[in-house]
């Protein structure tokens, strides 16, 4: 099965700057799940998976003007490098998909995970995401 919008894919990954300093992985926390094609991951990285499959691995670079918005911190007008593998591709269950239409962490913070936390630590920026929402680290809000 490839990537591509709708299917609920598991990656794994290290986010590196251009000095080669580690900014984020998922080493540690465990695999980052998303849906393809909701926006839930930065859309460069998403462009990225398109059409990868189970067991692929790639490295991609990408420049500041694609990554996070300048308020974001602390990965701003950096020069993102991410190595990337690709653990499982499904389709995402109705449930799932239902869970982006809804009101997400009601109050809590999306997770690396794509789960809710129940406190907002280093992730997250209630204000970027108006009243009471979060922002987890794809640059997803939850309200």
């Amino acid at each position: 099965m490839v990537i591509k919008k709708l299917k609920m894919v598991t990656i794994d990954y290290t986010v590196t700057d251009s000095s080669g300093a580690v900014l984020d992985s998922s080493d540690g926390k465990g695999p980052l799940m998303y849906i393809h094609g909701m926006g839930e991951i930065l859309p460069a990285l998403e462009l990225n998976l398109e059409g990868k499959k189970v067991g692929e691995s790639f490295k991609v670079v990408i420049p500041p003007n694609g990554a996070y918005l300048p308020d974001d911190d602390p990965m701003a007008n950096e020069t993102l490098t991410f190595e990337v593998v690709v653990l499982e591709v499904r389709d995402a269950t109705d449930e799932e998909l239902d869970s982006l239409s809804t009101s997400g962490c009601g109050g809590g913070c999306c997770g690396h995970d794509g789960g809710c936390d129940d406190e907002c630590g280093d992730d997250c920026d209630d204000d970027s995401c108006g009243s009471g929402g979060c922002c987890g680290s794809g640059g997803s809000c939850c309200s």
